[in-house]
């Protein structure tokens, strides 16, 4: 239609004027007619670039890696690419074999959330060349793009929305302490808590793991003991969700003897009978983050590595606005005690 050859209709329509003006008029008037418009996809086949990024996250079933695995498949597909996924299991050998076959892919780009801050395996991806970013999980030596949030200042933020509502015997629920955003969340909570006036036994951490069984019955025997906490501060959603199963095993109720702080706030958090409170990871951001740094990546920048840190929120539910502190309830008990006098009078 427009009488010029392949090869330039694909340099007009990927931004690369010929000499003759008019000639590229005639390509996007003939383009405009067909209802033509060019796919990334198909230029990077004809650069060389492989249309693939890959994502390489701990555990499929967890809610916050598909979330993120899901924002990313988004982004691939809005911008030309397709996207490969798989789970290490939360295990390093098996991440070092997964990133093995994803790597034969020859992927333009990786997004990793490794089992360990240490990702041993990054040595594989680095001999590849493949440009890569870390999400959510890294150490303070590790020496490339990451993309996380403040762990500390959101331990900070839990303990002291449970602090305001009166809690003084607080079980800090956390999955590994060998995981660096476990330690920075358990840690946060601690200052603040002893910083406001907590002693170090009313702030316990509890390393409980991430299987749901194993978990809840841990949490079951802090519950169910003399020395039960008047709140739980669940630093996954996967332990928050072991954390309801112990409360109802035990009968516990919710706010009025204990108060419960989850993290990540999904719908199932709020669409309980009691909502619960939950911190909440901003993971639209997180993941345009990244994307947009593996972006230029690909695009061949080489420059220093670039952390970006996005803040937690907090969403205040019934479980914890609800929570009257025992010392309180004990002493509202002994008035109305005295107002009717005892039984045997």
């Amino acid at each position: 239609m427009a009488s010029v050859s392949p090869a330039t209709v694909s340099n007009v329509m990927n931004g690369r004027r010929p000499d003759d003006d008019e000639i590229a008029q005639r390509v996007k008037k003939a383009a405009e007619v067909l209802g033509y418009s060019p796919t990334r996809a198909a230029a990077n086949l004809r650069s060389g670039k492989v249309p693939i990024v890959a994502a390489l996250v701990p555990e499929i079933d967890n809610p916050f890696f598909s979330s993120i695995v899901g924002n990313i498949e988004a982004l691939a597909g809005e911008n030309g690419y397709e996207l490969i996924v798989a789970s290490s299991s939360e295990d390093e050998t098996t991440e070092a074999s997964r990133l093995k076959a994803m790597l034969a892919w020859q992927p333009a780009g990786l997004f990793v959330i490794p089992t360990h801050d240490d990702f041993l395996s990054r040595k594989l991806v680095e001999e590849s060349e493949v440009p890569y970013v870390v999400i959510d999980r890294m150490a303070s030596t590790l020496f490339a793009d990451v993309v996380s949030v403040d762990n500390r200042a959101a331990g900070r933020l839990a303990a002291d929305h449970l602090l305001d509502v009166g809690c003084q015997n607080i079980l800090i629920a956390a999955s590994s302490l060998s995981i660096h955003n476990m330690t920075e969340r358990c840690a946060g909570a601690q200052e603040i808590a002893w910083a406001r006036g907590l002693r170090q036994d009313q702030v316990r951490i509890v390393e409980a793991g991430s299987c749901h069984p194993d978990a809840t019955e841990v949490l079951s025997q802090y519950l169910s003991s003399d020395k039960r906490p008047d709140a739980i501060l669940a630093m996954t959603n996967k332990l928050t969700l072991s954390a309801v199963s112990a409360i109802i095993a035990n009968e516990v109720a919710i706010p009025r003897d204990l108060a419960l702080v989850g993290f990540d706030d999904y719908e199932w958090m709020s669409a309980r009978k009691t909502p619960i409170t939950a911190v909440s990871q901003p993971i639209v951001q997180i993941v345009e983050a990244a994307w947009r740094q593996l972006s230029q990546r690909i695009e061949g920048d080489e420059g220093m590595p670039i952390p970006v840190t996005f803040e937690c929120g907090l969403h205040e539910r019934a479980s914890t606005l609800g929570f009257r502190p025992t010392d309180i309830v004990d002493s509202k008990r002994s008035v109305n005690s005295d107002i009717r006098g005892s039984p045997d009078e």
